[in-house]
C-alpha cells in the first residue's frame, strides 16, 4: 500500500534512451553502402581494402579491449595510437601495409571524422 502510495505521489516518466553511434556498426553500415557503390564510384579492389580495416579494427576491439563495439564517444588520440600499434608490433606490419590499411581504405578520415556523437576528433588533439 505504501509503495503505491509514493508511486502515486512522484510519477515516474520513461525517458527516451538516445541509441549512441558505435564504430563497427557505422562501419558496417558504411560497407553497405560501398557496396551499392561498386562500379560506380568504388572498385571492388577499394571496397575489398575498407573491409580488410574493418576485419582489424573488429579484431583489435577483441584483443586489447575484450569488445565488440565501441561507441565513437569512447574514442580517442589514444585509441588511434593503441590501434597503430597493434597493427605495427602485434601484427608485425610494414610501414607500406600500415600506409595501405590507413591510406587506400581512407581509414585514418574515418576515425578522424568529426561525430556528433565525440566532442572532438584525433586529428583535432594531434597528428595522425
Amino acid at each position: 500500500m505504501e509503495g503505491s502510495y509514493v508511486t502515486s505521489l512522484y510519477p515516474v516518466k520513461a525517458k527516451t534512451v538516445k541509441t549512441q553511434e558505435t564504430l563497427i556498426s557505422y562501419c558496417n553500415r558504411y560497407n553497405h553502402q560501398l557496396a551499392a557503390r561498386i562500379g560506380v564510384n568504388i572498385t571492388l579492389e577499394s571496397y575489398k581494402r575498407y573491409g580488410v580495416l574493418f576485419n582489424h579494427l573488429r579484431r583489435f576491439l577483441r584483443t586489447k579491449y575484450n569488445l565488440s563495439d565501441i561507441s565513437f564517444q569512447a574514442l580517442d588520440y589514444s585509441f588511434v595510437e593503441a590501434f597503430d600499434f597493434y597493427l605495427r608490433v602485434q601484427l608485425k606490419f610494414k610501414p607500406n601495409t600500415i600506409v595501405g590499411i590507413w591510406g587506400n581504405s581512407k581509414g585514418s578520415e574515418l576515425l578522424a571524422t568529426p561525430c556528433p556523437y565525440r566532442e572532438q576528433s584525433p586529428s583535432q588533439v594531434g597528428r595522425l
